[in-house]
């Protein structure tokens, strides 16, 4: 798919980092939801929420919610490349659970951004952003 082809999601809302227990999560039939959720597809963050997914867990209870989305392994070097990853989250307070879950993701380099194929998050749970 050629980058210009690519149809996908702002995330723009940001959250506070650090111990901020949250009910929000990334999935549409959760309580709550992220903001700027619409379900599974593709994503670009941007700021104030972050600019791209982290390669190292944030730690447990960040983001607004008790498992922060982290992503294992690293962003695609390349404009037009992409690779399939595993989206962990980090739950807990500890490094025991830093993948205490995960998620498959694919994340394609825009030359300029990423965009994030992302699917629903369980209801404990949310992608957590950078700069």
């Amino acid at each position: 798919m050629a980058l210009e082809e690519y149809s996908y999601v702002n995330i723009i809302t940001a959250v506070k980092s650090g111990w901020d227990i949250g009910l929000y999560s990334d999935n549409l039939d959760c309580g709550e939801k992220t903001a700027d959720w619409n379900g599974p597809g593709w994503y670009r963050f941007l700021e104030p929420a972050g600019r791209k997914l982290p390669e190292r867990p944030p730690g447990g209870w960040h983001c607004a919610t008790h498992a922060a989305g982290w992503m294992n392994g690293t962003h695609p070097e390349h404009p037009g490349h992409s690779v399939e990853v595993d989206i962990c989250f980090h739950d807990g307070p500890d490094e025991l659970y830093t993948c205490a879950t995960s998620n498959r993701a694919l994340v394609t380099n825009c030359q300029d951004y990423f965009v994030y194929k992302l699917t629903n998050t369980n209801c404990w749970a949310r992608y957590c952003a950078i700069n």
